[in-house]
């Protein structure tokens, strides 16, 4: 009787081509931070530029986001609330004015400055170029739509004299404002919250596990 060993293959998955997005965030008080997006045609990825810390993962797809906590071995999720008939509690009057600047070119395109006002008071500045890492803009805009579901929805329980109209324009009503004009490369807001665009690449090489979600951590969501 003839004795086979055992063959056993190590499958090694490919590295997947994807976008990256690379800002550094910047807190009045708390310094500036690293934030990586990710962006695949199924999937967005934003993590701290570290492949083994705490991430969200965006499903294109399932139009879902989620939030993984290694610590408290958690995963939160927001599903898209698409219809939801949540009105603005107050008048949002939208406003918009490119201001003139002297920008150096990135990748061949002039960066333009646009300030954006909300009744009339200035909310947020983004500058930003158009035709360029359009894949990502685009993901970003899904992504932000389904985040938008999530802020409307708590709008109710908010007490009016906490109602911001410019956060209601731009995080809730109108969630794709500030990205309708291309790949922002530095925006902020009048609290000194924004954050910078450091490096990008259209063929940045990324492992197919960044965006899996692991297995045994408890899910829970907002309506529950």
């Amino acid at each position: 009787m003839k004795i086979f060993a055992g063959l056993f293959l190590l499958v090694v998955l490919p590295a997947q081509a994807a976008e990256m997005l690379l800002y550094q965030l910047i807190e009045p008080g708390v310094g500036a931070s690293p934030s990586r997006i990710i962006v695949t045609d199924k999937f967005v990825r934003m993590d701290d530029n570290i492949d083994g810390g705490d991430f969200a993962l965006f499903d294109r797809k399932a139009r879902t986001l989620y939030s993984v906590v290694h610590e408290d071995r958690s995963i939160f999720t927001i599903p898209a609330r698409d219809d939801d008939g949540i009105q603005p509690p107050l008048k949002l009057q939208r406003g918009e004015a490119l201001i003139p600047a002297d920008l150096p070119a990135i990748a061949g395109r002039t960066p333009k400055h646009h300030r954006l006002s909300v009744n009339g008071a200035v909310c947020h500045n983004v500058i930003a170029i158009d035709g360029v890492m359009e894949e990502s803009v685009k993901a970003l805009r899904e992504m932000q739509a389904v985040l938008a579901g999530e802020q409307r929805k708590a709008l109710p329980h908010t007490p009016a004299d906490m109602q911001d109209p410019c956060g209601m324009a731009l995080h809730a009503f109108h969630p794709d404002w500030a990205l309708s004009f291309g790949l922002p490369v530095q925006e902020w807001g009048v609290d000194g919250r924004g954050r910078q665009l450091m490096d990008f690449r259209g063929d940045f090489a990324v492992k197919p596990e960044l965006f899996e979600l692991p297995e045994g951590y408890g899910r829970y969501s907002s309506g529950e």
